[in-house]
């Protein structure tokens, strides 16, 4: 992939202002950051074939689910697999947050799964201007056989209502989470 021009450089600074002035009342503490690619079909003649079979790019958004802020994007040709370096990408989106933030929710797909130091790092947490940040992670994934059974093998109370956000506060919806560690895909 190609390195960012000054111009886009430039852009970033602009949008790391434009992040913390729309931020700096609220001083979150632990924001959530949701990292995904979305593949956008093209038709111009240097679009490359994406997964889908088809033409297009597949941009690596990290977006700030609490503030409706997307932190960091980094444009992908179509042929760039969704799990190459997550966490570059991430980082950057880490670094756009206030000082006061200490800790962040993380959420990826399977992609997250395929970068071989994916899960260390973010275990280590990250180094933002001489501070330690705490990571907390979901990494969804496509039911294979190996995490069934690891599901399958779960104590009933191991099951935690899934929570969401409402105008009333915090509630606790009908569906059901729980961790499954160290299963091998």
């Amino acid at each position: 992939m190609p390195e960012e021009t000054v111009k886009l450089k430039g852009l970033e600074k602009i949008k790391k202002a434009y992040i913390l002035r729309a931020t700096r009342r609220l001083s979150p503490q632990i924001p959530t950051i949701d990292q995904d690619t979305t593949v956008i079909p093209s038709n111009k003649e240097e679009a490359l074939p994406t997964y889908l079979r088809h033409d297009g790019y597949q941009p690596l958004i990290n977006y700030w689910t609490e503030e409706d802020l997307i932190l960091a994007d980094e444009f992908r040709d179509g042929n760039v697999s969704a799990s190459f370096d997550c966490y570059t990408s991430l980082y950057r989106s880490v670094e756009m947050l206030l000082d006061s933030v200490r800790e962040v929710m993380v959420r990826t797909d399977s992609a997250g799964l395929n970068y071989e130091e994916f899960i260390d790092r973010l275990e280590e947490g990250f180094k933002v201007k001489g501070r330690h940040i705490k990571v907390y992670y979901a990494i969804s994934c496509d039911m294979v056989d190996a995490l069934k059974k690891e599901i399958e093998r779960l104590p009933d109370e191991a099951w935690k209502p899934l929570r969401k956000i409402t105008e009333k506060g915090l509630e606790e919806g009908r569906k059901e989470w729980s961790e499954v560690k160290n299963c091998t895909l």
